[in-house]
């Protein structure tokens, strides 16, 4: 029996872009513009339960931040869309590797899915091959105007194949012909539970290069 992970995705349609998350009022004015303009930009989970004003990251986020940014080219801008001080990060599900949500542009989709599949080897080494990782990213293509939306758990070896379709489908030109985007093996997992205690915010790296 191959211990594998199965994989679950579920594409849609969505108005999300870095463009709407740099209006969100959380964000203080110097950061504005820095997320407006990053072609990968990791986004907070936002509510949970009881808790819809809660917003948080995975455990590890700050981690993988510096990676991207050290190993993105110079002409990928990668952010966060968080203030230092509003930043948390929640340890969740032990058994699955949750990573940060994320917006990227449809022409760093393929740069984003090798820095993540990069990071996740390099985090989990040997048992990369049998960990499901948990994240959604939205695709925005500007030329079209449209975004897509991924929720993916599965294995880093089908990440890609994901991504890029959603790619793909953003820059489709938006008709009425056009069939619904979406795109369901299984459906999303329903486990999110309150965490028991919120860590204090982590104080991580300056986000300018």
């Amino acid at each position: 029996m191959s211990d594998k992970p199965r994989v679950r995705t579920h594409l849609t349609e969505t108005l999300e872009s870095a463009a709407t998350w740099a209006e969100r009022e959380f964000l203080t004015a110097e950061w504005r513009d820095s997320v407006r303009r990053a072609d990968i930009l990791l986004v907070p989970t936002e509510g949970i339960l009881n808790r819809p004003d809660l917003r948080f990251f995975p455990a590890a986020t700050s981690e993988l931040f510096d990676f991207l940014r050290a190993q993105a080219s110079s002409d990928v801008s990668v952010e966060i869309c968080t203030t230092d001080v509003d930043y948390k990060e929640v340890t969740r599900q032990a058994d699955l590797l949750y990573i940060a949500s994320f917006v990227i542009t449809s022409l760093a989709a393929p740069v984003f899915v090798n820095l993540v599949t990069e990071y996740v080897k390099k985090r989990m080494e040997k048992r990369e091959p049998t960990t499901t990782i948990v994240t959604s990213v939205t695709v925005h293509e500007s030329r079209t105007g449209r975004s897509v939306h991924v929720y993916y758990e599965g294995p880093t070896s089908e990440f890609s194949n994901a991504i890029l379709d959603a790619a793909r489908r953003a820059q489709l030109p938006n008709t009425d012909a056009d069939l619904p985007i979406t795109y369901d093996r299984t459906q999303p997992r329903s486990d999110q539970t309150l965490p028991k205690k919120l860590p204090p915010p982590r104080r991580r790296k300056s986000r300018r290069r």
